[in-house]
């Protein structure tokens, strides 16, 4: 079936795209803003892909659109319409064809730009939404300052932005420093690394109610970072005795050690550990400057993959992989952040480099990143009081999209798994958040979040994108929520 001239796949006898996780995420996040209730969704649903509305599940008052999607095209996939996935990104570009997200996803499968539907009108919601945005983006006042773009945007909230409120007390365990905080991918469990040589667990299925779990204790040294892997089995820690050690955490409430260390001790810290989204591959890097990666396709035999590297930028405070897996990050004290590719199953290759930044500050490191959904933005805190943006698409060249200016040095950087919003905390114990929907203009909104009396060290968002949780050097965890 075609509308206004758009070629629909299907019609044609094309196969049905096949779709990741995190891009089926991203079509269904956009099909909920472009068609949030009925009335929008009719002509795409009854006149496009001939399924009348009623016969799918409701959009209305109340109901949560991108939920309600959720439904739809699981139904639609179950065999009632031919190739929807391509038809239904198909059609949302022909009503929306300067839609990025759905730009980048049709190029990734070779889907053809269909030719925009005339007269279409956004739904008043969203239309509003952007016309606010583009406002926002207009008075933005741009000060180019020693190679570096801050952005100061007097705008600083939207009807749209989500409110964060603190939920229930503080988490405390042994009353020392925090280093890492991790949720594992279902949301239902909480990981910290703290200065107690133990790894501490809480059952957060209700983030309201969070319930402390048994610590992993065993692995000697302060435990300075921890990782869970993409399905959410299994947890990495690492500790300031270098050692990286794997834990089964199937049932968090009866965890067990998986084997003996990947890392034996060596006299250098192991400040951070990270898993690649694929889960093969899990990383790990210390004070001396080394990175070293492992293949952990079985979790009995893990292997070195090639032999430890230096990335030539001091001691290496935190690791981040592309969502494909391919690209590694690599953060450290000098204020550069190194590229890698480890996509070959080889030695890791160097790809580019995002230099240290001119500042007025001597200590620049960059404590922690953080890649978009669509690992094609990485966001790096610095110890320079600085938070960027950065155009990787090309690892190649990187090059700087925005700069922001904070009050204090910065310690923690966390993305929406949609890629929407973007949490910053450090020095002076408060989290900021920006809508980073658009990279090159990040917009500020709401309040900074407060509580923690001193250093907040790592931020993460759960899956759901409308809880926060924030680790301190006061010894407390720390959640807020949208919801």
């Amino acid at each position: 079936m075609t509308d206004s001239g758009v070629s629909v796949g299907a019609a044609n006898g094309e196969d049905d795209i096949r779709l990741s996780p995190g891009e089926r995420q991203v079509l269904i996040e956009e099909l909920g803003a472009l068609y949030p209730t009925r009335t929008d969704a009719r002509p795409l649903l009854a006149d496009r892909l001939g399924v009348p509305p009623s016969q799918l599940p409701g959009l209305g008052p109340g109901l949560s659109s991108e939920k309600v999607w959720w439904a739809i095209v699981d139904e639609l996939t179950d065999g009632r319409v031919a190739a929807p996935l391509r038809r239904l990104l198909t059609q949302a570009l022909a009503d929306d064809p300067r839609n990025g997200r759905l730009l980048d996803i049709a190029r990734r499968h070779g889907v053809p730009r269909p030719r925009p539907r005339p007269r279409w009108k956004r739904p008043g919601a969203l239309q509003a939404w952007r016309r606010r945005r583009r406002l926002a983006a207009a008075a933005a006042v741009v000060i180019s300052s020693a190679a570096t773009l801050f952005v100061v945007a007097p705008w600083s909230g939207s009807v749209h932005d989500p409110t964060f409120r603190p939920l229930g007390r503080p988490l405390a365990g042994p009353r020392v420093d925090v280093w890492w905080v991790a949720v594992a991918p279902d949301g239902n469990t909480l990981a910290a690394a703290s200065k107690s040589g133990s790894v501490l667990l809480w059952d957060i299925s209700d983030p309201a109610r969070p319930r402390a779990l048994p610590p992993l204790a065993g692995q000697a040294g302060e435990i300075m970072s921890v990782a869970f892997a993409p399905g959410g089995r299994t947890l990495a820690s690492a500790s300031r005795n270098g050692t990286v050690q794997l834990w089964d955490v199937t049932n968090p409430a009866a965890a067990r050690r998986l084997g003996p260390p990947l890392a034996a001790a060596d006299g250098h810290s192991a400040w951070t550990v990270e898993f690649s989204p694929v889960g093969n591959l899990i990383a790990s890097g210390n004070d001396a400057g080394t990175v070293q990666v492992w293949d952990v396709s079985h979790l009995t035999e893990p292997r070195p993959v090639g032999t430890p590297f230096t990335s030539g930028n001091g001691e290496v405070w935190d690791i981040a992989f592309t969502p494909d897996g391919d690209t590694m990050a690599v953060a450290g004290w000098r204020g550069a952040v190194d590229l890698w590719d480890v996509s070959g199953g080889g030695q890791p290759r160097a790809l580019g480099l995002m230099p240290v930044q001119q500042s007025p500050y001597k200590v620049k490191a960059v404590q922690s990143i953080a890649f978009s959904p669509d690992g094609r933005t990485l966001a790096t805190a610095s110890i320079d009081h600085q938070l960027r943006l950065w155009d990787v698409s090309s690892p190649l060249t990187p090059h700087l999209l925005a700069g922001l200016g904070q009050p204090n040095e910065l310690w923690a950087v966390a993305i929406t798994r949609d890629g929407r919003y973007l949490a910053a905390a450090g020095a002076d114990g408060k989290v900021r958040l920006w809508d980073v929907s658009d990279p090159t203009r990040p917009r500020p909104f709401g309040i900074p979040l407060t509580g923690p009396t001193s250093t907040v060290t790592k931020v993460a968002f759960l899956p759901d994108g409308h809880t926060l949780v924030a680790g301190s050097r006061d010894g407390t965890i720390r959640l807020w929520t949208s919801s």
